[in-house]
C-alpha cells in the first residue's frame, strides 16, 4: 500500500451524489461497481455526517483518498469509514466487491451496551489491504449474512442486523490488533506512537497531562516524548496540537459552527485559547482561515 498527497472534500447527507437525508435507521448494501460505474469509476472526495461505510473488494484495484493523502490498494482489501471522515476512490474497471452503509442508529443502540462501547468506538478510517485469506473469508461471510438480512422481511430484522454489525466490528477490531502486534514486532517506536495517537482521538478532550497518555500505553512521559521526536520530530504536546488543528480545519471548512462551537467540539472550553493556538500554529485566526477556505471554494 503506497501513499501520496492529494486534496478537497464535499459533504453529502445521503450516499455519494445524494443530497437528501436518509431515514434514521437507514441501511443499504450494493456492489461497488453499481454506483462507481455511473461516475466513470471516480468517486470524488466527500464525507457523510451520519453514515458508516464498509468497502470490501475481492478483485481489482483502487486509489483511496483521505484528507491530504492517497493510497494504492490491491484486492483483497477492506476500508471502514466512520462518519465525518473524508474519503474518495478511483476504482479499476474490473473491481468486484460490495459497499455496506448504515446510519448511526445501529451503532448508537449497540453502544448503550457496556461490553460493546470500546469495540464500537472507532473514529478514524481503517484500511486493510493485506488481510490473510482466513480473515478475509470470515469478513465475506459476515457481509453475506448482512446482505441477506437487509433484503428479507422476517421478524426481528433490526435486532438481527445489529447482531451482525456487532460481529463485523469485533472482526475489524481483531484484525487491527493483529496488525498492531505485527507492527510492534517490526518497529516498536511506530507501534507505540500509533497507540498514543489513537488515545488522542479517543479522549473527549485531548488536553490531558502527557503523563496520563504515557500511563495509558505503559511508558514514561520522557519515553513518549522521545518516541514522538523519533517518529515526527515533534514533542508529544506538538503532536496533540497538530491533531487539534487538523480537526479544527475540517470543522471550519465543512460546517457552519461558530468559532466558539468549534472550540467546544474539540474539547476546548476557552474559545480565546483556541483562537490563540490556531493562529500560533497556522498564522491565521480561525475566522481568517474560514474566509480563505470559502474563497477557494468559489
Amino acid at each position: 500500500m503506497s501513499k501520496k498527497t492529494i486534496s478537497r472534500t464535499t459533504h453529502y447527507d445521503g450516499l455519494y451524489k445524494e443530497e437528501s437525508s436518509h431515514l434514521y435507521d437507514y441501511i443499504f448494501c450494493e456492489e461497488i461497481q453499481t454506483r462507481s460505474k455511473d461516475f466513470q469509476w471516480e468517486i470524488a472526495s466527500h464525507f457523510h455526517s451520519q453514515l458508516y461505510q464498509f468497502f470490501i473488494a475481492e478483485k481489482g484495484n483502487a486509489e483511496f483518498r483521505t484528507n491530504e493523502l492517497k493510497y494504492e490498494l490491491k484486492a483483497p482489501f477492506l476500508c471502514f469509514i466512520p462518519p465525518n471522515c473524508s474519503h474518495g476512490f478511483r476504482f479499476s474497471e474490473d473491481v468486484q466487491g460490495n459497499i455496506f452503509t448504515f446510519s448511526n442508529f445501529y451503532v448508537d443502540t449497540l453502544r448503550s451496551i457496556p461490553a460493546y462501547k470500546e469495540i464500537l468506538d472507532i473514529k478514524e478510517i481503517q484500511i486493510n489491504s493485506n488481510i490473510d485469506k482466513q480473515n478475509f473469508q470470515s469478513l465475506l461471510e459476515i457481509f453475506s449474512k448482512i446482505h441477506t438480512e437487509i433484503f428479507n422481511q422476517k421478524r426481528h430484522k433490526t435486532e438481527a442486523l445489529q447482531f451482525e454489525i456487532a460481529l463485523l466490528f469485533i472482526k475489524i477490531s481483531r484484525i487491527q490488533v493483529y496488525d498492531q502486534l505485527r507492527q510492534e514486532n517490526n518497529d516498536q517506536n511506530l507501534y507505540l506512537f500509533k497507540k498514543f495517537t489513537d488515545r488522542i482521538k479517543q479522549y473527549q478532550s485531548p488536553f490531558i497531562p502527557i503523563q496520563q497518555y504515557a500511563d495509558d500505553i505503559n511508558i514514561s512521559a520522557g519515553h513518549l516524548n522521545r518516541i514522538c521526536r523519533k517518529v515526527k520530530d515533534k514533542s508529544a504536546l506538538q503532536v496533540i496540537h497538530d491533531y487539534i488543528i487538523q480537526q479544527a480545519k475540517i470543522y471550519l471548512h465543512h460546517t457552519t459552527y461558530s468559532i466558539n462551537e468549534v472550540a467546544y467540539q474539540l474539547g476546548i472550553n476557552d474559545p480565546s485559547y483556541f483562537i490563540r493556538l490556531f493562529k500560533k500554529q497556522t498564522g491565521l485566526t480561525p475566522g481568517q482561515f474560514r474566509e480563505e477556505s470559502f474563497l477557494k471554494k468559489e
